[in-house]
């Protein structure tokens, strides 16, 4: 069980990161995120590697091993590529704007929605019992990141967040959304 509570401690971690963030306190924001990261990847290791195994037909192992290389490869992009990775999570955070393009126009958290498809990716292809309760657990304090983020976080921080809040679906996409991810998919903010 303790990658399941060094998971709910590095999204506890995450969120009071993005409190320093909203409060122009970059350098505890900066540590923090970093923080929440390095107990995220233990937490995934040790539920996912190092867990006991529950049987599963041979198809879905397949297709756990088929979804988390895209699973993760979309988390990445959205987070890393997408969102400057230098100005987010590494600089002083003033040249901080908002993306309103590619996966972010999609709906204003895609993250969430990759991470969820990488821990289905993982759950199927560890066949990990303890992840199996973490998963859950996880991908609801993710829910609630995004929640404080798209409530308190980022109205403060982004000037435009509020009419960004009107245009784009918050967690599920719609045929527009969709439509202007495809559009703008590769293109930064204009």
């Amino acid at each position: 069980m303790t990658g399941l509570w060094a998971g709910v401690t590095g999204f506890a971690i995450a969120i009071l990161a993005d409190f320093f963030f909203a409060g122009r306190l970059q350098i505890l924001s900066r540590l923090g995120f970093w923080i929440a990261v390095g107990f995220f990847v233990y937490a995934l290791y040790e539920t996912a590697l190092m867990s006991d195994r529950f049987n599963t037909p041979g198809f879905l192992t397949v297709l756990g091993w088929v979804l988390l290389p895209l699973s993760f490869g979309l988390l990445i992009y959205s987070l890393f590529i997408e969102l400057s990775f230098l100005s987010t999570y590494v600089g002083d955070g003033r040249q901080q704007v908002l993306i309103t393009t590619g996966t972010y126009a999609l709906t204003r958290h895609p993250g969430l929605l990759w991470f969820g498809l990488l821990l289905l990716a993982l759950l199927l292809a560890s066949r990990s019992r303890e992840l199996l309760l973490a998963a859950p657990v996880w991908f609801g304090l993710d829910l609630l990141w995004v929640v404080v983020q798209d409530r308190i976080i980022f109205t403060r921080v982004f000037d435009q967040y509020k009419v960004y809040q009107t245009v784009t679906p918050m967690l599920f996409p719609n045929y527009r959304s969709l439509k202007r991810c495809i559009t703008t998919l590769g293109k930064e903010n204009k």
